[in-house]
């Protein structure tokens, strides 16, 4: 817009430092994006699995492209522990 004398200069800085402020932001939880990922019925099956010592833990983590440590949290904030 700016190149076509659509807009003045100070507007074009006010709308690039709006642009430059939006793209700061989080990227979101990643415990929330874990299931929606891997479905939430995969994530909660295998979790389970994990907890109850039926799968080891690292297979369970190799499957869900994350670390063992982070299947264990997973477990806590799905409520599975």
């Amino acid at each position: 817009a700016f190149d076509l004398g659509k807009i003045n200069w100070q507007t074009y800085q006010d709308i690039a430092e709006k642009s430059k402020a939006r793209k700061t932001a989080g990227g979101g939880d990643a415990y929330r994006n874990y299931p929606i990922r891997n479905s939430k019925r995969f994530t909660k099956a295998i979790v389970t699995q994990a907890m109850s010592g039926h799968t080891m833990l690292r297979e369970v983590a190799s499957l869900l492209n994350v670390k063992p440590d982070t299947v264990m949290e997973l477990s806590k904030r799905l409520s599975l522990r």
